[in-house]
């Protein structure tokens, strides 16, 4: 071997496995996201025979409903079949509305999104029910000075500056409305990735990602200037690190912090500003921001 040949210590081969490996399995998600997104674009509706002889029945319903407020990895798969198996179109409303209450945990959003994705291909006004009803998570402020959605299938306008209660303190809600909110946005973010809104186009997830950031953004900025909203400011720049975390991998395509530093944009040639150009308008908006 040559002075110049490269050494294979066995850290160096476990590099190079360990990097493959990470190359394996982030191929076999984005086929998996691919799939799923081909899926949700042009989904193909059940006609109305296929739905009726489905069961409508008050109770069968009203026991999906209860589930559906509590979604997670170990239901997930009953919950498909159940959805399967029964005729949900007088209950739409209902069943949104328990998954939009973002009761479940934020590990569990990707089963959400299994379970969004099912009702998605099945009816054609599920997209229309769930946007405003996932959108609600996002009114911020008081009721007497919140800003209110200009339709129901957009998001709040932005305020130039937090809405104050009727005490001089700011509207910010506790720590399990946060919470709840930062299920909501995730929920949001993969909504758009896995085609169950739309990612372009006026009252799309995609514009009301940027208008929830950017109403995030000029909130988080007002109240930091201020030491008595400071609290409330670290809970709303949490639910921006979490769409800004999310969006990178599911959205932008940016590598997952996993992979290998020599795997990442940058490097070996990878050009910012090209990237930018090539880019959908949603994901201009997004590195314009």
């Amino acid at each position: 071997m040559s002075k110049d040949s490269p050494a294979w210590t066995p850290e160096k081969i476990k590099e190079i496995k360990d990097t493959i490996d990470v190359i394996k399995k982030r191929t076999q998600f984005l086929i998996n996201v691919r799939s799923e997104l081909e899926a949700n674009v042009s989904p193909t509706y059940p006609d109305e025979s296929t739905l009726r002889s489905l069961d409508s029945t008050l109770k069968r319903n009203t026991a999906l409903i209860k589930k559906l407020k509590q979604i997670n990895e170990e239901n997930k798969a009953s919950l498909i079949s159940d959805i399967k198996q029964t005729n949900q179109t007088k209950y739409l409303s209902e069943v949104v509305s328990a998954i939009c209450e973002c009761s479940f945990k934020l590990n569990d959003v990707p089963a959400v999104i299994k379970v969004c994705s099912e009702l998605h291909r099945k009816y054609s006004d599920f997209q229309k029910e769930f946007a405003p009803a996932l959108f609600k998570n996002f009114r911020f402020g008081s009721p007497v000075n919140a800003t209110p959605a200009t339709s129901s299938s957009a998001p709040p306008s932005t305020p130039s500056t937090p809405a104050a209660s009727a005490s001089g303190t700011t509207a910010t809600e506790d720590k399990d409305a946060n919470r709840r909110r930062r299920v909501a946005m995730r929920l949001l973010v993969d909504s758009v990735a896995n085609g169950i809104l739309k990612s372009e186009g006026v009252g799309s997830g995609g514009a009301a990602l940027l208008a929830i950031c950017k109403q995030l953004s000029a909130m988080v900025q007002a109240m930091v200037a201020k030491e008595d909203q400071r609290e409330g400011a670290i809970l709303y720049l949490s639910v921006l690190s979490l769409a800004a975390k999310t969006a990178a991998t599911s959205i932008l395509g940016l590598a997952p912090s996993s992979t290998p530093p020599s795997l990442r944009a940058g490097e070996g040639g990878g050009d910012a500003e090209g990237d930018r150009e090539g880019a959908s308008p949603f994901i201009r908006g997004l590195l314009e921001q």
